[in-house]
């Protein structure tokens, strides 16, 4: 593991925010004794985000896995599990962490502010891969045999560069501000509110775009 800040990485600071999420999550559950929710947040979401963090740092990286933040996992979680299973917690906490006192005396993990413009990025990014592999799988394994055979043997690619832009397109700043209030119906209400108004016509491919883009977009905002 890195012995770093743990904040080198897109995934670290990704990560992070799940954990800040379960930790909020988890609470709100518990205020409304739905214990379900709770487990799913503090253990089954979080263990998922994990194995992302895992998969993003190892098995598809070489960075590795930070310390500070997986130390952090490994606490969060077990406050967050301890009124589900207090005595494993517990157990956990002293005998394999070697933290002095019970768990049972600890504080539930603070809550701090959720950047949801990190698990934005993190989804898009996991949507593209996923749109990568989907597209490679059909490429390598067509259904129909196609007429006019390869010259040679397809070598499937072993990387991929993906390209982000750190400003928006023109486009996408003028179909924000023509946007109607999000407590109308969106899409149809943003379409006649920008259709037919100078580039942000919807005759243009990327305007058709953007439209799916803009009402999640007002929200983070």
């Amino acid at each position: 593991m890195r012995n770093d800040d743990g904040k080198a990485l897109f995934a670290d600071r990704v990560f992070s925010v799940e954990i800040s999420r379960a930790i909020k999550l988890a609470l709100e559950a518990y205020r409304a004794a739905n214990y379900r929710d709770a487990i799913k947040f503090g253990f089954f979401e979080l263990q998922n985000a994990r194995d992302h963090y895992r998969d993003s740092t190892i098995v598809h990286g070489t960075m590795g896995m930070c310390k500070v933040i997986m130390d952090r996992f490994v606490k969060v979680q077990l406050l967050l599990l301890t009124p589900i299973t207090p005595h494993f917690c517990d157990h956990i906490w002293q005998n394999v962490l070697g933290m002095s006192g019970s768990i049972l005396n600890e504080k539930y993990p603070q809550i701090v502010e959720i950047d949801e413009t990190i698990l934005a990025a993190n989804k898009y990014l996991h949507d593209v891969a996923h749109s990568i592999r989907s597209s490679l799988q059909a490429e390598l394994n067509p259904r129909k045999k196609k007429t006019l055979e390869p010259s040679g043997p397809i070598i499937p690619p072993n990387a991929v560069e993906i390209y982000v832009a750190t400003l928006k397109p023109r486009t996408f700043h003028q179909m924000t501000r023509l946007w109607p209030p999000l407590n109308r119906p969106c899409q149809m209400q943003g379409r006649r509110a920008i259709g037919g108004k100078g580039s942000c016509s919807f005759r243009t491919p990327s305007t058709l775009i953007y439209s799916h883009l803009v009402p999640s977009h007002l929200e983070i905002e």
